[in-house]
């Protein structure tokens, strides 16, 4: 298993984007929440391990999108689809070790 915690971390907040993009799909706004407020919490633990600037803006857009996507009205266009694209190397690169 992969020791580095930054990759572990971002799986992690893989599962929790796509489990809060299907979950608003399906109208679930509950399970969104939940899924929403753990996925914030891991961008904040990795926000804490990362120092590399560049990561850190990636996070905090990360972020925006995370907050737009349990708005009433969002404004970004976003499917799960692309969500478990962006995630996918994070999850295999911590499976392949």
């Amino acid at each position: 298993m992969n020791k580095d915690p930054i990759i572990f971390l971002m799986a992690n907040l893989g599962s929790e984007a796509t489990r809060l993009w299907r979950a608003r799909d399906e109208g679930n706004s509950a399970r969104a929440r939940g899924a929403y407020e753990r996925a914030s919490g891991i961008v904040k633990e990795i926000q804490v391990l990362m120092d590399v600037e560049s990561g850190q803006r990636e996070l905090a857009i990360f972020q925006e999108v995370l907050d737009d996507a349990v708005c009433k009205k969002p404004k970004l266009r976003i499917s799960s689809e692309s969500v478990r694209r962006y995630f996918m190397p994070f999850a295999s690169r911590l499976l392949s070790v």
